[in-house]
């Protein structure tokens, strides 16, 4: 089985989890081969969505720090580094070059994302500002929180000016 194949596999294994939970257990549908969890971090790939997940690596990986569980074989989390700040930067870089080469090739999709965009879901607008606010809080502290239940206590006990 080929590369591709096992994703899908994987992934269609990971619809059949949220569906028999009722989608009630956040579930990360993000796929990645072991070498490409560690520094540095690969960039030679083609800045496509179908690559979403290389992109964000850098958030992912906070995501598993901070909240992942490993359900089947060694734990790998305690054994990941954090990104740098460098990392988030250059996962903002790509992310932004991403969107105007999308734009390019499929002005359709790229409407369709501006008018999500203007008028985000309630579930979407959550995800963009706990992104945004782990990505921020990380780069700032060097601390972790990518739980939306705790993001703003712990930006206001680490920024008491805030509040």
């Amino acid at each position: 089985m080929d590369l591709k194949e096992a994703r899908k596999q994987i992934l269609s294994l990971l619809l059949d989890f949220e569906t028999a939970t009722n989608n009630d257990i956040p579930f990360s549908r993000t796929v990645y081969r072991y070498k490409d969890l560690f520094h540095p971090y690969r960039y030679d790939f083609e800045l496509t969505l179908e690559n979403k997940d290389y992109i964000e690596l850098p958030i992912e990986i906070l995501r598993m720090k901070d909240t992942g569980k490993v359900l089947y074989g060694d734990n790998i989390i305690e054994y990941l580094e954090y990104p740098t700040n460098e990392d988030m930067i250059k996962y903002d870089e790509i992310s932004s070059r991403m969107t105007l080469i999308e734009a390019e090739k499929n002005p359709e999709w790229y409407k369709k994302y501006l008018e999500m965009s203007g008028h985000p879901t309630i579930n979407l607008l959550v995800k963009i500002v706990v992104t945004e606010a782990l990505k921020d809080y990380f780069m700032f502290t060097g601390k972790n929180c990518s739980s939306k239940y705790r993001i703003l206590k712990e930006i206001l006990n680490n920024f008491p000016e805030i509040s």
